[in-house]
């Protein structure tokens, strides 16, 4: 058990490790970006221009401390251990990523991760299927799923990126498990802030 435990942190340590380094990378374009901007703002003399670059670089600004992924966990229960998604408006990626610390197997006790519109859940819900496989999420393809990670078995991980400026601040969304049977104790809402 000793060793599971062992493999199990140095697993969540890789994911974790995995995340900063993609939050880092970002900040790093981002920073140059606005660098650029700088230079060009200085370069060019417009008090008007200033006016409208010094408003933008405040936006911009915002941005750089946006968190633009989550990692989520689960594992040998039905439970993430998230209760909600926060997703910021300001992103225009965002990643989830997806471990699976529990040790069954994917075909006996797989999750995943899957965002709809709450308006659509039950008309998701009802397309899970067995005879899909683990490989399709137990789901075929439907326009009405905004997000799907691959179903995982113990000790995997998994991530899926998103086009976060399609989501709207007016709409509600929700993330649920789409292995059959899951769903209902494995889900929660999607705030889009």
């Amino acid at each position: 058990m000793h060793g599971k435990q062992q493999e199990s942190e140095k697993a969540r340590y890789h994911l974790c490790s995995f995340a900063t380094q993609y939050r880092v990378d970002l900040l790093i374009t981002k920073l140059f970006i606005l660098y650029r901007v700088l230079v060009v703002l200085i370069t060019l003399g417009s008090s008007m221009f200033k006016n409208v670059m010094a408003v933008s670089l405040l936006v911009f600004s915002y941005n750089l401390y946006a968190a633009c992924s989550v990692q989520m966990l689960s594992g040998d229960l039905l439970k993430f251990n998230k209760r909600t998604l926060t997703i910021d408006s300001t992103c225009s990626k965002f990643t989830i990523y997806f471990k699976h610390e529990g040790e069954m197997a994917v075909k006996t006790f797989g999750h995943n991760v899957v965002i709809v519109e709450t308006k659509n859940f039950d008309k998701v819900k009802s397309k899970i299927d067995m005879k899909l496989g683990e490989e399709s999420g137990y789901l075929a393809f439907m326009s009405e799923i905004i997000a799907k990670t691959a179903i995982i078995g113990g000790g995997a991980d998994t991530s899926v990126t998103i086009d976060a400026t399609n989501l709207s601040k007016d709409s509600e969304y929700m993330f649920f498990c789409s292995f059959p049977g899951h769903y209902g104790a494995m889900q929660g809402p999607v705030e889009v802030i």
